[in-house]
């Protein structure tokens, strides 16, 4: 009963936070240029289709020897669904997905530079760099009573189409000037 009662109110708070990102903007799955902030360098009216790669990005590998897993972070919506954390989310490797949540350094109260998607299968990584990091969240705001959490959303649409069949945690990295931080959602994907 504990279970489905969580289930139930995770995929509220997923729901009302997708309707709080995407609503009045048009639909979750369109992208959209009053859905990002104009000071992130990165983001553009149509986002690009992140691809994975097995290689580690740059301003991953420069801070390779101070990544530490911690941070705050979520993974919310897949697709225009809530992402729930007991089931893994069903893909194949021809489809494109548009991932939603938010994330920072919760010591240092601070955005990072950079996001990247990480998926793992086994001992092999496979990493999308997110186009849009700053997606405005007065959701969090208004739940945290924090005004750091405002600008801490981030919208990515990845292709799976580098990814062998497998199921796959799914997490972000996030880059700041002096280290990196692994932040494990506990969701799952799995691809055929």
């Amino acid at each position: 009963m504990l279970i489905s009662k969580r289930f139930v109110l995770l995929s509220f708070v997923a729901f009302i936070t997708a309707c709080l990102a995407g609503c009045g903007q048009g639909s979750d799955k369109a992208p959209s240029s009053t859905g990002s902030t104009p000071q992130s360098p990165t983001t553009s009216n149509s986002p690009k289709v992140a691809q994975f790669s097995e290689t580690m990005p740059p301003a991953i590998a420069k801070l390779a020897n101070n990544v530490i897993a911690g941070g705050k972070c979520n993974m919310e919506t897949i697709n225009g669904v809530g992402w729930s954390m007991e089931s893994p989310y069903d893909a194949n490797r021809s489809d494109t997905v548009i991932i939603t949540g938010w994330g920072l350094d919760d010591e240092e109260k601070r955005l990072p530079e950079s996001i990247f998607l990480r998926f793992q299968l086994g001992k092999r990584e496979f990493y999308a760099p997110i186009e849009t990091i700053r997606v405005p969240r007065p959701d969090l705001v208004e739940y945290t009573k924090q005004e750091y959490m405002r600008e801490t959303g981030y919208r990515v649409n990845a292709s799976l189409a580098n990814l062998t069949p497998g199921e796959y945690q799914a997490m972000i990295v996030m880059t700041f000037p002096e280290k990196a931080i692994l932040c494990a959602a506990g969701r799952i994907i799995k691809i055929r």
